[in-house]
């Protein structure tokens, strides 16, 4: 029964015309694929959405975070902490039925296997090389891609003459990066704790240098106006700065240098 959308969907885009998304034959072979990956997935998803359930059931506390849009890849790390418990579950449940009914082993292969392989599934299935060769040869293709909109095109336009993305220490150092960026952040009233800890944040980024700094606490001193305006003014007049702050400043315009090695 689930497959009957795809056929009617399939029909209609035939009868509509199959050239935008690349043509009939490739079109077959895409919803054909898509079916055979989505009754593979199947019972991966099956055991998340149970977890979810059992969660909100039993009060559990729950973390959901919107997935990443960008070409982003599942790293095999990663792969194994998701996946760890759905491959035992897969190898218990394939040897259980072997050892009581060898028979039914075949009819449970596509469940269990499903299971059993999680972990590299997850892995390849989000390899962007992998999307991007399907596309190439049209397969899983769709108008938008085929022929993109103006839109789509003007983005990629402007994408492609931007400059590049700052860096969390261009944000710290740049003067006019650090401009944009504290503008942006939130300006906080602090309790003395929290003007103790926003203290030891900033001496430890002074001292170990934007490398010896976690994702967590870089992210806390972008969304703190006062905590970032402390660590800029620091890193250009403290003669303790990190190294690494002075070799990301030795990059910067002439300017910034002459400012930084007078402070220092």
């Amino acid at each position: 029964m689930l497959f009957v959308p795809k056929l009617l969907a399939l029909a209609l885009v035939l009868t509509q015309g199959a050239r935008d998304f690349g043509g009939a034959d490739r079109v077959i072979l895409s919803v054909l694929l898509e079916a055979l990956l989505s009754a593979v997935l199947a019972p991966i998803r099956m055991l998340f959405h149970t977890q979810f359930v059992i969660a909100a059931l039993t009060g559990w506390r729950l973390h959901w975070k919107s997935p990443p849009r960008e070409d982003t890849e599942t790293t095999w790390s990663e792969a194994f902490s998701r996946h760890v418990v759905h491959t035992l579950v897969g190898v218990v449940w394939a040897a259980a039925i072997y050892r009581l009914a060898p028979s039914y082993a075949w009819w449970f292969l596509p469940l269990a296997g499903s299971l059993t392989l999680s972990i590299p599934l997850s892995v390849y299935t989000s390899r962007v090389s992998l999307g991007r060769r399907l596309r190439g040869r049209k397969t899983f293709l769709i108008p938008e891609e085929a022929d993109p909109p103006r839109e789509l095109a003007s983005i990629r336009g402007h994408i492609a003459t931007a400059i590049a993305t700052p860096r969390f220490v261009d944000a710290v150092v740049d003067p006019m990066t650090h401009a944009i960026v504290s503008g942006a952040a939130p300006s906080r009233a602090r309790a003395a704790h929290a003007l103790e800890s926003r203290r030891k944040l900033v001496a430890a980024a002074l001292a170990h240098g934007p490398e010896g700094l976690t994702d967590r606490q870089k992210r806390l001193l972008l969304a703190d106006r006062q905590a970032l305006a402390e660590l800029h003014s620091r890193v250009w007049t403290a003669r303790t700065a990190h190294r690494d702050w002075r070799a990301s400043a030795a990059s910067a315009g002439p300017e910034e240098r002459t400012a930084f090695s007078a402070a220092s």
